[in-house]
């Protein structure tokens, strides 16, 4: 359409036609000032910073993977299922997924605000984490031996409940009830328990891990690792427990903090008023960039103890 024709549509148009399309496009303005809360046309500066750190680790992760598959053909290594480079193919899809989600306004309606800003928030940080579980379960398999076949029915049985996952996740984001004034609610649930799961089949593994890496004896080059990796956990833990509760008080109403910020939310004139966008930036700083922060230091240090096994399988390996 060239401008001509564009200018004569718009002439065209009505008067009460044209206010109505402006008075939808603010409410939808405030809609998504308030919800989504992107810094850029919301005037929601804050987010300027939640972006940062995203753009940062994309760019770390993107050259950490970059490396990662220099250094795999140059070792001669070709895997079937490599949950180290799925790893950090995910977390680049999350990490520029929630830059963007934290600068731009989409134009949101209820609908697609519960189905890309909740539902796609929630399932591409439980994708990495998942493969981060597998990093962890590989690398404490290579200390039990368990054999290979033993090895990939756990990775088929882990990808099966994987896909599982993530399509009920599809399917509520795209059926189940619409709550225009709490577009999170329908789906607290589902985030509850991805957040229960994430926190089970880690800690387990992770801690089973560091009990095998330390038996009989921990290297005196390895005991400031072996705490600083303890405390990661810890706080991991702690954050995905207190993530599990959050959802799951949102879904069965008894979250007074929810409840707390949907009324400071719609406090302000378009835009979430200053206490409810402190809250939600510690909210995001918290729960989105720590886990992603650990996760990637986590996997790294993975590799690095996974790279000086495979030198020495003698190297504070369990004897049973």
């Amino acid at each position: 359409m060239s401008y001509q024709t564009f200018r004569i549509f718009y002439m065209s148009i009505s008067m009460n036609e044209k206010e109505n399309f402006l008075s939808l496009w603010d409410f939808n303005k405030t809609f998504v000032c308030r919800y989504a809360t992107p810094a850029f046309g919301c005037e929601i500066y804050e987010m300027v910073g939640i972006g940062a750190f995203f753009f940062g680790a994309s760019i770390y992760s993107i050259y950490y993977f970059v490396n990662y598959n220099k250094k795999k053909k140059i070792r001669g290594k070709n895997y079937f299922f490599d949950q180290n480079a799925f790893f950090w193919l995910t977390l680049i899809v999350w990490e520029l997924f929630r830059f963007l989600l934290s600068l731009i306004p989409f134009p949101y309606n209820s609908s697609s605000l519960k189905i890309v800003f909740v539902g796609l928030h929630h399932i591409f940080l439980f994708i990495p984490m998942c493969f981060l579980i597998l990093i962890v379960c590989d690398l404490l398999f290579s200390y039990r031996n368990p054999g290979t076949n033993a090895l990939f029915f756990f990775q088929c049985l882990s990808v099966l409940f994987f896909f599982t996952f993530i399509g009920i996740a599809i399917y509520i984001s795209f059926y189940d009830i619409d709550i225009p004034d709490d577009p999170e609610a329908t789906l607290s649930l589902w985030a509850a328990c991805s957040d229960l799961i994430i926190l089970v089949f880690f800690t387990y593994p992770a801690f089973r891990l560091l009990s095998a890496i330390k038996y009989p004896m921990i290297q005196p080059d390895q005991r400031g690792c072996i705490k600083w990796h303890t405390f990661g956990i810890i706080i991991f833990d702690i954050l995905f427990f207190l993530r599990m509760l959050y959802n799951a008080a949102h879904y069965f109403e008894i979250n007074g903090i929810q409840k707390w910020v949907n009324e400071h939310v719609n406090n302000g004139d378009f835009k979430p008023d200053q206490q409810a966008r402190i809250w939600n930036f510690f909210f995001y700083f918290l729960f989105d960039c720590i886990p992603t922060l650990i996760s990637i230091i986590a996997v790294i240090q993975l590799n690095h103890h996974d790279a000086m096994f495979n030198e020495n399988p003698y190297y504070t390996h369990e004897n049973e």
